[in-house]
């Protein structure tokens, strides 16, 4: 029986002990009492200890053993004479166990041992051993010849000191001198409550081993009390209770014990037995006791050193009922933990009143299984599940589970489902939507956001604020939090067939039902039911009556569309929709504008426009892989610029809310060179474009082009060539995703300039003046400096920027280090500079209230 490591640690009253050596030369006829073992296999004969196995089988083994418990950390001595009439082999040999944990010396989880006589390879040597957790190391060996080739008689000394040097001794006779056989240095720390032998041997060998002079240096003077370590309720009448040091097996009395309710009433116990195997554990049975009651059990233990101790400590039995859909909940979990600081986990809360039994439940992640183990979740409580590895970073979690068999949690995304029996629990797919603070970060956890919504709903998680990047085994951050509001505006609509119409919102969807069929006006259609769809987010509408190719539907989305939380949108929403065509010949489809070197937070994106008489499946769009589905159920709308980006929120963002949001999609975008390179758009096998970009080819006006896109002029205009691109202008943009170029017109002189100020007086503490540039000749360069009255200069507000067709730049009333100015009068100085070198200077008067 296997007995955890933590029993044999010691207190400081074990350090601070004095020290006693032990001797024995076998001078009684008979065997001392306190060794133990197969003592029945030994006698006593010319004062010395044989082996006299009277009815041996074919293969052996006998021990015996005596407790001696170690003094840590000062210098320890084994001697012993032995004497065997054959030569060692694998079949007959012996060990001698200097330091064991445990009276079974074979199933020691801690132990030292000499081995005299090799159990493989060469058998005429000494070695010493590491025995732990059921795995034996090899720690130093003599060499070979050291015990003859014969019967022998020898004497064995082992010394170690406090460096932790082991040194082996050997001397055939009284009359020699110690001679070494090897040596060897090891810094852990001893640690054992006996020391014996183990034989090993066959029928003809049973009583050829004998032994004399066996002592040994070192020995705690034991004054130490046997401790509680840990309790086990295995049924409801039987309890074991572990304890740090070995007990006497006959000191322990049933009237030294009693056990009762924490209200009163005392219970009746049975039995008081100490384990045949183990002598660190102790065995109580009582009358049946009632689950979820909390006892007190109190007793008196003597151990082998005749140490009392009174104890108390209290217990109970929790048994619960099977859950149902609803009563346990994920409410965190961690997947890209940060390197070195955190693990993988997996939260489980049980949120109602009652107690309850994992059993028969499990966690499944995409396609690995979890079996839960046989625990009762008590209301409120929180699970915390991980790998066995990484126990260290969940010590200090009230209720973790740590299991070998803790599927891996992938980063990028995943499914996560709590089963039991068969009946899924709760489930929560992660990792879809990025923008709605859904993605998964290094660092941060996943917390549901409320109890009151299943896990399904993507929407009830939020990336954990906490400081350590999770709460694991406590209240979420996110329950004190209000929950926001998720617009459940719709994406697009595409049709799967004619009869068939996959709806896609830009968040998670409630599941759908014949009261929505009511949101949904359209010209020409009616619709006959919906389904869920694929993803969270979509709604599968079949119609009544097919639709036709070649005609652009209107399509409106009434107010009361709801997400998975339930909330509504605010006002009806129009779209289109049209069973997609195939080009016809001499139709462009091309790269409109690129933007190759974004900013830190951006993705770069790539802007396509189809100038056709229908609408295209988006579907057969590539970068020169027609096996890549890069933009599946989107369909590509004539003369209307789409931006295609691996992160449609951060142009957004960047760019503004707008009504072409639409137009900015996700989806795999060739790679792009910050500096220069070549993009091909195929269409099937079909090469529709091919452009050839460089750093460059942008404005000279500008320092710096990272963030600014590469505009075309035209559909035919050169896509290789510097002279069919523009760099992007525009005070707020540097870009113009799924709109209208701003480059377009730069060609012309700058004509009919207008440059006003909105309001001409304000208040710098709530509001802000706007300076309004229109011009035709967008890509102007502009400056703006603010001056007081006496022409000192206060605000550097912009500098060397480009424009586009309309822009507004806003001042706050603020100097240059953002100290607010005190009211007066004060000056705008603008100048603009097109790219003919022709200069224009606007000065502007402004008071401040």
């Amino acid at each position: 029986m296997k007995v955890p490591s933590f029993l044999f640690l010691f207190s400081v009253q074990l350090l601070t002990a004095q020290s006693i050596p032990w001797s024995e030369k076998f001078d009684n006829q008979s065997i001392p009492s306190y060794f133990e073992g197969n003592i029945s296999r030994f006698t006593i004969l010319n004062n010395r200890l044989y082996l006299n196995h009277i009815s041996p089988a074919p293969q052996n083994e006998s021990q015996i053993v005596r407790y001696a418990p170690i003094k840590n950390g000062e210098p320890l001595f084994w001697e012993l004479n032995v004497s065997l009439d054959f030569t060692p082999s694998p079949q007959n040999n012996l060990k001698i166990y200097l330091a064991s944990s445990h009276p079974h010396l074979k199933n020691a989880e801690n132990a030292w041992f000499l081995q005299v006589g090799g159990e493989t390879g060469d058998q005429d040597k000494l070695s010493l051993f590491r025995q732990k957790n059921n795995q034996r190391t090899l720690l130093a060996e003599s060499k070979p010849g050291i015990l003859g080739d014969k019967a022998f008689n020898i004497s064995f000394r082992v010394q170690l000191d406090e460096k932790g040097l082991w040194q082996v001794f050997t001397k055939a006779d009284s009359s020699q001198v110690w001679l070494p056989s090897f040596d060897y240095t090891e810094k852990e720390e001893l640690k054992g409550f006996y020391t014996g032998l183990m034989l090993t041997y066959t029928a003809s060998r049973a009583k050829q081993f004998n032994f004399d002079d066996w002592k040994m240096e070192g020995l705690l003077l034991d004054l130490t009390k046997p401790l509680v370590d840990k309790w086990t309720l295995n049924t409801l009448q039987h309890l074991q209770v572990y304890f740090s040091k070995p007990l006497d097996i006959a000191a322990n009395k049933i009237l030294d014990f009693q056990c009762r309710e924490v209200e009163g009433e005392k219970k009746t116990i049975q039995s008081i037995t100490l384990d045949s195997v183990n002598p660190y554990l102790l065995h109580i049975y009582f009358d049946a006791l009632k689950p979820n009651i909390i006892y007190e059990f109190q007793g008196k233990v003597t151990d082998k050193s005749k140490n009392d101790n009174h104890f108390s400590f209290y217990f109970d039995k929790k048994t619960g009922s099977r859950p149902l859909p609803g009563d346990l909940l994920f409410t965190e979990i961690l997947a890209a933990p940060s390197s070195g600081k955190q693990a993988e986990f997996i939260e489980l809360h049980n949120p109602t009143k009652q107690f309850l039994q994992l059993a028969n439940s499990k966690i499944i992640v995409n396609k690995s299984t979890l079996e839960l183990p046989n625990l009762i979740l008590s209301p409120g409580e929180y699970l915390v599940f991980h790998h066995l590895k990484d126990s260290l970073f969940f010590k200090e979690v009230k209720h973790p589970f740590g299991s070998s068999s803790f599927p891996s949690l992938p980063n990028a995304g995943g499914i996560i489902e709590l089963t039991d029996m068969g009946v899924t629990l709760d489930k929560m797919t992660y990792g879809l939507f990025p923008s709605w603070q859904h993605s998964v970060t290094t660092g941060k956890s996943l917390e549901k956001r409320s109890l009151s919504h299943l896990s399904d709903c993507l929407l009830n998680w939020t990336s954990c604020s906490n400081d350590m990047g999770h709460t694991m085994g406590l209240e979420n951050d996110a329950f004190s939090l209000a929950l926001p509001f998720f617009n459940p505006l719709a994406d697009h609509i595409f049709p799967s067939s004619a009869d068939t119409l996959e709806f896609i919102a830009q968040v998670p969807l409630k599941w759908p039902d014949t009261t929505d069929l009511s949101l949904f006006t359209n010209q020409g259609l009616e619709i006959k039911s919906i389904d869920k769809g694929a993803q969270s987010n979509e709604w599968t509408l079949h119609l009544k009556k097919t639709i036709d190719s070649g005609i652009i539907y209107p399509f409106t989305v009434l107010k009361g569309l709801k997400n998975c939380l339930g909330q509504e949108n605010n006002q009806p929403q129009a779209m289109r929709l049209a069973i997609p065509q195939k080009p016809e010949k001499g139709e462009r489809i091309f790269i409109n504008e690129i933007l190759f070197d974004a900013l830190p937070f951006q993705k770069p994106f790539v802007e396509i426009q189809a100038n056709t008489k229908y609408p295209i499946d988006m579907n057969y769009l590539h970068w020169g892989d027609r096996k890549e589905v890069n933009f599946s159920q989107r369909v590509l709308f004539p003369f209307e610029p789409y931006a295609i980006t691996e992160n449609p929120a951060a142009l957004i963002q960047q760019y503004g809310p707008s009504s072409q949001n639409q137009r900015i999609i996700a989806g795999k975008t060739p790679f792009l060179n910050r500096s220069q390179g070549s993009i091909s758009l195929f269409y099937n096998d079909l090469e529709t474009d091919i452009i050839t970009y460089d750093k460059a080819w942008h404005s000279p006006w500008f320092t710096s082009t990272t963030g600014i896109s590469l505009e075309r002029k035209g559909a035919q205009s050169n896509g290789s060539n510097q002279s069919g691109w523009l760099s992007a202008a525009g005070f707020k943009t540097g870009a113009s995703p799924g709109s209208e170029n701003t480059s377009f017109g730069k060609e012309q002189s700058l004509v009919n300039e207008e440059v006003n100020l909105n309001p001409s007086t304000f208040t710098p503490y709530n509001q802000l003046q706007c300076c309004t540039i229109s011009s035709v000749n967008r890509g102007s360069i502009v400056n703006i400096r603010i001056f007081d009255s006496l022409g000192n200069e206060v605000k550097y507000l912009v500098k060397n920027q480009v424009l586009g067709s309309n822009d507004e730049i806003c001042w706050d009333g603020k100097q240059q280090y953002e100290v607010p100015l005190a009211q007066g009068h004060y000056i705008w100085w603008i100048e603009l500079l097109n790219a003919n070198g022709v200069r224009t200077i606007f000065k502007l008067l402004s008071t401040l209230d």
